[in-house]
Order: structure tokens, then C-alpha cells, then sequence
């Protein structure tokens, strides 16, 4: 899931959502292949994405105006047996989560960066973790996190499908990631 568009207030009406097909191509509507929560046809504010049962796959929780939040799992892990890692941050001191740093996978002739973040939309903060779907290639070549102090650090021997926590000071010091 990559993608969830809201409705405006005050006129309840159903949610979309939308796919990265990955690769400079576009996003394609799933929103028929979702399930009952995606009829409800509700006035939708808010949305956090994170993996909430620790599966791999990104979930979301929807809040409602003058309606209950939505816990939307994302069950398509059974379907899909991409790769993915999910890296928490432990700063040495001070900002502690790593708010603010970037995170970079490399992968056979691609980088994937991510920014360390909970900001996301009205009455929501996502998961600090941050997800990289891998697609079918599980091998990661380096994991490189840019601190918010500037310090560069990098690891290897980082293995797909699973939760890692990444310490600073830990890593191998490197002068940039570019």
C-alpha cells in the first residue's frame, strides 16, 4: 500500500486506495479489491501507516470526523512474497528515535532512502520505523542511516524480511553516503 486518499468535510464518501507499481510506472486503484472498510462511505481526516502486526506489510489507521478510526491490516503478504526490511533507529543521545536521519538501503544498482519521520496527516503520527519494500531481490549490499548529528555510519550483512534495530556508533564510520 502506498497510497490512501480521504474524503473532505463534510461529505462522508468512500476512501481510495492506491498502488506503486514500482519502477517509474504509476499508481493503480485497488480500492474493489480491499474489502468492506474501503464502502463505508465516511468523512476520513487523518491516516498513519506503520506495520502494526509486524508481518512487512504496511498498515494503516484511518481517523474518522465524528466517526470510530479504522484499523485497515494489510492481509497481502499471503499473496505476496516480496522482500521488505524495517529499520528502528537508537541515536547515541538526544533525539533518541533518530527523528530526522536518513536511511539508505542499496540493493543491485539501486538506492532506497528514507526519511525518519511520524509526520504524516491531521490527528496522525506514523510508525518512526522506517519500511523498505525490496521487491523479489533479498539481498541488501549496505545500510547506510546519515544522523541528524551528520555523523555517517554503514552496515552490511543486513538480512531481508525482518525487524532491525540499528544503534548508532555501532556501524562502520563512513565520511558520506553518496
Amino acid at each position: 500500500m502506498e497510497s490512501l486518499r480521504g474524503s473532505p468535510y463534510p461529505f462522508g464518501q468512500p476512501n481510495q486506495l492506491f498502488h506503486n507499481e514500482g519502477d517509474g510506472k504509476k499508481f493503480r486503484e485497488m480500492t474493489g479489491a480491499t474489502g468492506s472498510a474501503f464502502a463505508m462511505a465516511e468523512v476520513s481526516r487523518g491516516a498513519a501507516f506503520g506495520d502494526i502486526d509486524n508481518d512487512g506489510a504496511m498498515d494503516i489507521v484511518v481517523a474518522n470526523n465524528n466517526g470510530p478510526l479504522r484499523l485497515l491490516l494489510n492481509q497481502s503478504r499471503s499473496l505476496n512474497r516480496n522482500h521488505w526490511l524495517l529499520v528502528r533507529l537508537e541515536a547515541s543521545h538526544g533525539n533518541r528515535l533518530g527523528i530526522g536521519a536518513l536511511v539508505e538501503v542499496r540493493q543491485k544498482g539501486r538506492r532506497l532512502l528514507r526519511r525518519v519521520h511520524t509526520d504524516s496527516s491531521y490527528l496522525s503520527a506514523n510508525d518512526v520505523r522506517v519500511h523498505f519494500g525490496l521487491g523479489e531481490d533479498p539481498k541488501i549490499e549496505d545500510l547506510i542511516v546519515c544522523w541528524p548529528d551528520g555523523q555517517h555510519e554503514a552496515w552490511d550483512k543486513i538480512q531481508a524480511d525482518r525487524i532491525v534495530t540499528i544503534r548508532q556508533g555501532t556501524g562502520r564510520s563512513i565520511r558520506s553516503h553518496g
